[in-house]
């Protein structure tokens, strides 16, 4: 490459010497001819210099923002997928889930805006990138710092930015968290694990990844954009346990993350056929209720307030939610229901309606889209284990949280 830049820096130099010297002969003809030859010399240098100054990396990933963004303005899935880095399988479904939210739940005007690309080395590159859109009349938007790593097939969109710590059991991922709270998360963590798969008796089928969010926002936008209110916790199999990991905490880490292991486990065996009521009735009972009693026991509900049809839950969208009453009422009902289930016909037939989901085939859709699906079916699996019509179990559930 030198030689060639060495030759080209004589050439040139010999060049405007000729010049010169028939400008001193005065060569016209020739000096017109080589005019024109320094002009598209010159013209050619400015090209390529104008070109180069955007690397190609960056024109690649470009497009593939591109291409995200425009997935999203026409709906289409199948296309935003292929943005995606499939080798991070954690990452790649809860992106699957995420775009059929977006798509299903009407979010409007998206954009995705580039703020700065930087090259950390020939196959990695950290994307700036500023989120916004409208959903329901509300504005929302989000800066993070998106990772994109260079596979066979091109720059890929491959998860957020995150720092990495591994434990038996888990796979800690977090981005600007003091890294002994992480430790103590960690631990809280195992501890979680030892003590939720002794109260239920099941385990996870593999290694569970945790995400640490420093903000509620970030959680919600990265969880499922379409929810109306912030959470302190997510969960869908199988994707990461995503959780907010602000300076304060509404309750010990250990304690909602017990509350996630359940989901962890009975929406594996579920299958993902699992109607909302009863995964968060499950979550609550065997986790929530563990620490604090049941909500009765605390003085958070009088029995009244709980004495919640099972049809109503069912007909609740918690997504849209925004009342807080509704949404504690919904949490503490669900869990008094399977209290009840428990103490009425045993935990080995709670667990065997959970492992009667999951004969049915596995559930991709959304969790919004799969829920009336999902209700059918434990109303079947209900009938199958108990011997009891929904109606029935409804009844003789109002009966007994009435006192």
């Amino acid at each position: 490459m030198n030689k060639i830049y060495n030759n080209f820096n004589y050439n040139a130099q010999y060049s405007l010497a000729q010049v010169l010297l028939n400008i001193l002969l005065g060569r016209d003809d020739i000096l017109k001819r080589r005019l024109k030859l320094l002009t598209l010399i010159i013209l050619s240098v400015l090209i390529l210099t104008s070109c180069s100054s955007r690397p190609n990396y960056e024109r690649q990933i470009t497009k593939v923002i591109n291409t995200k963004q425009q997935a999203i303005k026409d709906n289409n899935e199948e296309k935003y997928i292929t943005t995606l880095n499939t080798n991070n399988e954690v990452y790649y479904y809860e992106q699957m889930m995420w775009i059929k939210d977006v798509i299903e739940n009407d979010i409007e005007d998206y954009l995705l805006k580039i703020e700065d690309i930087s090259l950390i080395d020939d196959e990695t590159a950290i994307v700036k990138l500023l989120q916004t859109y409208n959903h329901n009349g509300t504005s929302y938007e989000l800066q993070y710092n998106a990772l994109f790593y260079k596979t066979d097939d091109g720059w890929k969109d491959s998860d957020l930015n995150f720092k990495i710590m591994e434990t038996e059991n888990f796979i800690v991922k977090y981005l600007n968290a003091d890294e002994k709270r992480v430790q103590r998360l960690a631990k809280n963590a195992e501890d979680a694990y030892t003590k939720i798969t002794e109260i239920y008796g099941e385990e996870p089928d593999s290694i569970t990844e945790i995400k640490l969010f420093d903000d509620r926002e970030s959680l919600r936008q990265f969880a499922a954009p379409s929810l109306a209110w912030q959470i302190g916790g997510w969960y869908d199999y199988p994707s990461s346990i995503r959780l907010y990991f602000g300076e304060v905490a509404t309750r010990p880490y250990q304690h909602i993350l017990e509350h996630e292991l359940v989901h962890r486990i009975t929406v594996e065996i579920s299958k993902r056929n699992i109607c909302s009521w009863f995964a968060e009735g499950l979550a609550v009972y065997y986790a929530d209720f563990s620490n604090s009693g049941d909500p009765i026991e605390s003085g958070f509900f009088d029995r009244n307030s709980l004495a919640v049809s099972i049809t109503k839950l069912e007909e609740t969208n918690l997504y849209e939610a925004t009342d807080q009453f509704i949404i504690s009422q919904f949490y503490y009902a669900s869990g008094m229901i399977v209290k009840f289930m428990v103490e009425e016909y045993g935990h080995d037939k709670v667990k065997e309606i959970v492992a009667g989901l999951g004969e049915y085939p596995y559930n991709n859709n959304s969790e919004v889209a799969g829920e009336k699906e999902s209700q059918e079916k434990l109303h079947q699996v209900i009938y199958k284990v108990l011997g009891k019509e929904m109606d029935e179990l409804n009844s003789e559930w109002l009966e007994w949280i009435r006192g």
